[in-house]
């Protein structure tokens, strides 16, 4: 079978169900998961259950697809429009992308009782980072529990969450991220990385250090301003490139403002194509304090460039380190500036761990690994 021929087959009939089809890391691999399986020749459906939709144009022709137009903190009318979807399309598994889907799911089964689809969790966050999402787990915890399987960003991730929660270990297993080597590659983007820095107003000379992902607190992207402050007060000519957009930008660049350094930091927004960025970098870091298995990390290191992550989450299972990269302690600005530092003073050793990192997210993270494990997921088979 053709790789873009579509002949569905007669298997499992599997629905994906995400929150909304906002631009975020967990939502667009859900899309491209499902573009991929969809073009495999397998009866993948996509539903979401509110705006926004930002993301729709990115699922392929052909894929089913259904909003439940859900308001308020729990609609019955989005659960009506669930089951009567399950029912006439024959759905058997649901693949829920964090657990507040997955409380409608599990809502479902007790509507539709032995008819019920299978229930699938997939858990996107390894750390809480505010009270209020811990306490929420005293809902989701018991359901959880139930859930025919458990399916995790990485392997720590998946062991800190049995330990801490309980949790059924032979439900669970992890996937990690995977990356289109083909797509994320300097080559791909068809220009040197000094064109790609002068769209930035960057020069051929500058350190560029750069992250891409909302601007959220977790993310604590104001570290990065701080390291790149610290650099030029050395006499380095050190510039950020931060990609993204969310309800922190207005305090990022008031950071920038504050630390003297608003002509160094570059805000480009939020990128559909974020590969001409991280073809202007340098080097790749990643400010988490709470992270499971970064998706643009690796899409960075398939563009053949060294990573700087905060040691949180997974990080130890994509970054070796000084082979592809370097881990230092989240929130340490100090840890990080050194760690800087000594990649801008041997740009040879960098350019090493960025080819490094290029071959290791080739041959341990490939998209059609991480597809490969989705399909098992799902209890589809080919003929």
């Amino acid at each position: 079978m053709s790789e873009t021929t579509v002949v569905f087959q007669n298997d499992m009939s599997t629905l994906f169900l995400l929150n909304n089809l906002y631009i975020g890391g967990s939502e667009r691999k859900t899309v491209r998961v499902v573009n991929a399986l969809h073009r495999r020749g397998h009866n993948i459906h996509l539903a979401w259950l509110n705006g926004p939709e930002t993301l729709r144009h990115e699922i392929a022709p052909g894929v089913p697809v259904i909003c439940l137009d859900r308001h308020g903190k729990f609609s019955w009318r989005a659960l009506r429009r669930l089951e009567r979807y399950v029912r006439e399309q024959g759905i058997a598994r649901i693949v829920c992308m964090n657990q507040y889907p997955f409380l409608y799911a599990k809502a479902l089964c007790l509507v539709m009782g032995n008819a019920a689809p299978s229930c699938v969790v997939t858990v996107n966050v390894t750390e809480f980072t505010s009270r209020k999402e811990a306490a929420q787990m005293v809902l989701y915890l018991p359901l959880m529990r139930r859930a025919d399987e458990l399916v995790f960003g990485s392997e720590y991730q998946l062991d800190l969450w049995v330990e801490r929660y309980r949790l059924p270990r032979g439900k669970c297993r992890y996937i990690h991220n995977g990356v289109d080597s083909d797509h994320f590659s300097v080559l791909a983007t068809g220009s040197p990385a000094t064109d790609h820095r002068a769209a930035f107003c960057l020069g051929p000379d500058d350190f560029v250090v750069g992250t891409v992902g909302m601007f959220r607190p977790e993310k604590q992207q104001g570290d990065l301003i701080e390291a790149v402050a610290r650099l030029r007060a050395q006499g380095m000519s050190a510039f950020a490139l931060i990609v993204g957009s969310g309800v922190k930008a207005p305090v990022l660049k008031k950071l920038a403002a504050d630390a003297g350094v608003t002509d160094y930091i570059r805000f480009p927004g939020e990128m559909r194509d974020v590969r001409p960025a991280l073809a202007a970098m340098d080097v790749f870091v990643s400010t988490s304090v709470s992270e499971t298995f970064s998706n643009a990390a690796i899409e960075a290191m398939a563009m053949s460039r060294p990573v700087v992550l905060s040691d949180v989450g997974g990080t130890r299972e994509m970054v070796w380190e000084g082979v592809n990269g370097r881990l230092y302690p989240a929130s340490d600005v100090g840890r990080l500036t050194a760690v800087l530092e000594g990649l801008a003073s041997d740009q040879l050793d960098a350019r090493r761990m960025g080819e490094e990192a290029r071959r290791i997210a080739i041959e341990r993270f490939s998209f059609s690994r991480m597809v490969n494990e989705y399909e098992a997921l799902c209890g589809t088979t080919k003929r």
